[in-house]
């Protein structure tokens, strides 16, 4: 049976909000969550969750959070980038 190799990524999930990027995005538009779930036309909860680390989102989800924020989606991009090692396999 093959070893299994356990990745020495850190969970990108948790880097991604660790540093808080969505929170401070919608925080500097001086935006609640509520305001932001209207834009996305979702329940605040949804976005309480996304902010809290509760709930992952997906790379589509992701972009349309960031056009509602109106921030480029690479901005959210920036922690996860520097937190994997350059040559690091999968």
């Amino acid at each position: 049976m093959a070893e299994m190799r356990v990745s020495r990524i850190p969970d990108c999930h948790c880097v991604f909000f660790r540093f808080g990027r969505p929170a401070r995005a919608r925080k500097s538009q001086n935006l609640s969550q509520a305001a932001l779930a209207e834009r996305l036309r979702c329940h605040q909860s949804f976005v309480a969750r996304i902010e809290s680390g509760q709930r992952r989102i997906d790379v589509p989800e992701l972009v349309i959070i960031a056009r509602a924020l109106d921030v480029p989606a690479e901005h959210f991009f920036e922690a996860v980038i520097k937190a994997v090692p350059p040559g690091e396999r999968i």
